[in-house]
Formats: C-alpha cells, structure tokens, sequence
C-alpha cells in the first residue's frame, strides 16, 4: 500500500485539464471507480481550495499519478497547443481582453472536447460511477483532504456534480459559454463580463466543429504519449 498526495499551493484551475476529461481519459486506461475518482481528486481539492489531497488506496493513488501525468501530457499535444492558439487570436480580435481570451481558449477547448467524450460508450457512466465513490468519500480512511475540515465538503461535491451530470454532454455553444463563464467566474483577472457571454458563444459555434473533426486522433495521440512516456512506476507524485 502506498500514500501519494498533490500539493495545491501552485495548482491554478485555470490552467489544467478539467475533471471530466480527466474521468474519461481514465477510463479509457483503467474501469476502477476508485482510479477514476482519484484521476479527478486533484482538481476536486483545487475546487475546495484545499492544500493537497492524499490516498493510501493503491487505486486512487495511481489515479492521482495519472492525472499528473495527463496534465503534462494534455497540454503537450499538437491539437491543444494549435486549437487554444487559434481561439486565443479568434477571440482577440474580436476585442477580448488578452487575459480572458487566453483563458477562455485554454478552457473552453477542454470543454468543447468534453462534448465529445461524453459520447463515448461508458464515458458519462464510469464518471458517475466514480463520484458515487466520492460522496462516500467522508466515510473511506483512503482519501484524505488538507486541511481535514474540507473533507466533509468532499462528498457534497461529489453529489452536486452528479447531479449536474446531464450538462456535460449539452453540446449547445450557449451552454458551452455557460459553462466557461462559471469556471471563470471566481478568477477577477479572467472572469468574463455578462456582455462577452455572447462572443464566446460565438467561438464555441465556430470551433466545436474543428475540436470534433480532430478528437479522436487527439485522444489516440494523447493515449500513445501516456504509454510511451510514463508507467505506474515512473509517473511521479
């Protein structure tokens, strides 16, 4: 049995791959809700503001290496980097602050590519299985949160994201501005005003047809590096 935590000190949510691609890439490697959840765990403990995050369960231990792993990987690829850089100078020449069109590529591209890979077979049913296993999380002595008074908020997390499960496959641009604007929301440098809710609503319909004509071979690209570049064994905490 082995502990592995992630320290939270440096972790911006604004610059990783958010949850649900990171429940499905997962899920493409390992069916274990308990890897799935801890795939997720650190960006569930960013979300709470917590310090880090740890796991004694060999399972979600490794899920927490792999979503470090993915992280790097992700954001390495040809299809993110070209992607993000077009919607970046879409949306900045249509006037977006620098900062905001930025994020909104960063994020919004991850969000568009959610449309897709909650259409996989089993995606959206291996993610809400391994949130079942989160809002149990409080009463497990495999998971634990820093500071400790967050681990309550764990399982509420977990149960509000299982609710809201059907959104994640909503491929509507209004719905995908939505959601970017509430991920922004809580980051006054990067948070969109109401007004800018419609110009990326307007990005969203101009490049959810480019992110789905490519995510397949993405998703091939970003599995090959995963295998190539890390094993359990190798994947740092």
């Amino acid at each position: 049995m082995v502990v592995v935590g992630t320290r939270l000190a440096h972790h911006d949510p604004a610059l990783v791959m958010n949850f649900f691609g990171h429940a499905c890439i997962a899920a493409r490697r390992e069916r274990s809700a308990e890897f799935i959840l801890g795939a997720m765990l650190p960006d569930f403990a960013s979300m709470l503001g917590a310090r880090g995050t740890h796991s004694t369960c060999d399972e979600t231990a490794a899920g927490i290496r792999f979503h470090h792993a993915t992280d790097r990987v992700f954001h390495e690829t040809r299809n993110f980097k070209d992607l993000s850089l077009a919607s970046s100078n879409w949306l900045s020449a249509r006037a977006l602050d620098r900062g905001p069109a930025r994020a909104v590529a960063h994020i919004g591209t991850e969000i568009l590519l959610d449309t897709f890979l909650a259409q996989e077979d089993g995606a959206l049913l291996a993610y809400t299985g391994a949130l079942c296993v989160g809002t149990k999380a409080g009463q497990l002595p495999n998971v634990t949160i820093s500071p400790p008074h967050l681990e309550t908020a764990l399982p509420k997390l977990c149960g509000t994201l299982l609710e809201a499960t059907p959104r994640l496959a909503d491929p509507r641009p209004e719905a995908i501005a939505l959601r970017v604007f509430r991920t922004l929301s809580h980051r006054p440098k990067l948070a969109l005003k109401d007004t800018e809710v419609s110009l990326v609503t307007d990005w969203a319909r101009h490049f959810a047809p480019e992110v789905c004509s490519v995510a397949a071979s993405w998703m091939q690209e970003l599995e090959n590096e995963l295998k190539g570049a890390h094993s359990d064994a190798q994947i740092e905490s």
